[in-house]
């Protein structure tokens, strides 16, 4: 490594870690409290910003913004600024109308709030298609203890990008141990980065809060998914929880803005 990268890198991880610990009444935006600023005053045009990294967002469909009976998990247009990312509907039938999803999309890659702005293409899915039609029928041997894995040996895989963002989960899904238990061997043996939104309450949910291979994400207000659920002896409510906070007002945004570092991170 040259003398060069070495101090590079050594800024970028302290502006991942200093997201743990910098209240935002320090600075105007989310770049200047997690020292992306201050990286850029030095840098310059070579900041990274995630250039090099696909993403993607798994979400639950809300009621669209102009069609509240059109359930969406695309991103609103109008609200984030998202001109330079090519938007992937993953699910496949989603309409652009969600507001959360634009909300999240500022956070990770919009030119104003995200750090990541040099992301080209994320890729949305809804969350129960995401667990029911990807998920499950991808590790059906590892949940069923088949002792084939011919769907994987056909290229079968959970996950097409690195870094998945999850801000919002949910606990109305069904069979959690045998889902997360499918959503932590994915996750390790695909090697993937999956951030995890720990919830806007004292208990967290269980879905997929309670994954021990994703990165939990909290808020420094210390609201936020303490209390792990308890759902069974290897999914215990004993768990120190969360694994890192944000200086955001909820953990939806808050995860983005994880995910935005962790892009920036990854591409160097």
């Amino acid at each position: 490594m040259s003398n060069f990268k070495k101090p590079y890198f050594s800024q970028l991880a302290g502006v991942c870690l200093s997201v743990l610990v910098i209240n935002d009444a320090f600075g105007q935006t989310i770049k200047d409290d997690v020292g992306y600023t201050a990286l850029q005053n030095k840098l310059g045009a070579s900041t990274p910003n995630g250039s090099e990294i696909t993403i993607g967002v798994i979400e639950p469909a809300f009621a669209g913004k102009d069609d509240p009976d059109a359930f969406a998990w695309l991103p609103y247009p109008d609200i984030a600024d998202l001109s330079q990312v090519k938007v992937i509907d993953g699910s496949g039938s989603s309409k652009p109308d969600s507001t959360h999803a634009a909300r999240v999309s500022e956070f990770l890659f919009g030119q104003e709030e995200g750090l990541a702005t040099g992301i080209a293409e994320a890729t949305y899915y809804n969350l129960s298609d995401f667990i029911f039609n990807k998920l499950v029928p991808s590790t059906n041997y590892v949940g069923t203890l088949q002792p084939s894995a011919l769907l994987y040996s056909l290229g079968a895989r959970v996950f097409n990008n690195r870094i998945n963002n999850i801000s919002a989960v949910t606990t109305a899904e069904t069979n959690n141990p045998s889902i997360l238990r499918r959503f932590d061997w994915a996750t390790a043996h695909e090697d993937v980065i999956n951030l995890v939104s720990a919830g806007n309450s004292l208990q967290s949910p269980s879905l997929f809060s309670s994954s021990y291979n994703s990165i939990y994400i909290g808020a420094t207000g210390g609201f936020s998914g303490r209390r792990a659920a308890a759902i069974d002896n290897v999914y215990n409510g004993l768990r120190q929880r969360p694994d890192m906070v944000t200086p955001m007002r909820n953990t939806s945004r808050g995860t983005a803005v994880a995910s935005s570092i962790t892009s920036v991170l990854l591409e160097t």
